[in-house]
């Protein structure tokens, strides 16, 4: 059975990454692309860009979301959801 890791990797710190990665050495990203192809390359950018709606998306909706759960009346529920969004809050 494959022992399956997750891994938490913040969008600010890899983008940030990245361009300093290219703008130390512009030509290193053709070898990378041609080492990885252009399949896995375009599956990896959309995983980025996921990464990239999501944080927008926290970001924004944990205001609209917060006075909600703090008037939730099931206090399971609530402590359950907080949890959550602090949770969230902490990786990003």
């Amino acid at each position: 059975m494959a022992t399956v890791r997750a891994v938490v990797v913040r969008v600010d710190g890899l983008v940030g990454s990245l361009a300093i990665s290219l703008k130390a050495d512009l030509l290193f990203m053709p070898l990378i692309v041609a080492d990885v192809g252009i399949p896995t390359l375009v599956e990896w950018l959309g995983h980025v860009a996921m990464m990239s709606l999501y944080t927008v998306l926290h970001a924004e909706m944990t205001p609209v979301v917060s006075p909600i759960v703090n008037k939730m009346e099931d206090c399971s529920l609530r402590n359950l959801l907080w949890h959550r969004m602090e949770a969230c809050m902490e990786l990003t």
